[in-house]
């Protein structure tokens, strides 16, 4: 991985990061992004509230201990929000949820 930049979302830190799969498969990169409490922004299966495991199944005291640095679930969660918000914007009086 190579990070880009440091930014902030509406006043949130958020890195920027360019992530190059080695096999091939980008399902990777963002089972283990999330795994380690950074989960890709706006992922809607490993990102927050997502279909998959959180933390990829690894206990949050085991995550706390193991990634110390990593993203809080309320930061995580507030992240969510507002890329939820933004997903949803209103387009000549309907709601566009691309």
């Amino acid at each position: 991985f190579h990070v880009i930049s440091f930014e902030h979302l509406d006043g949130l830190p958020v890195t920027r990061v360019e992530l190059t799969p080695i096999t091939g498969r980008t399902h990777q990169l963002r089972v283990h992004c999330a795994s380690i409490g950074h989960p890709i922004i706006g992922d809607d299966i490993y990102g927050i509230g997502g279909e998959g495991t959180p933390n990829g199944g690894i206990p949050d005291t085991v995550m706390d201990s193991t990634f110390p640095d990593r993203a809080s679930l309320e930061l995580q969660k507030d992240i969510n929000t507002i890329i939820q918000q933004r997903r949803t914007t209103t387009v000549g009086g309907k709601t566009d949820n691309s």
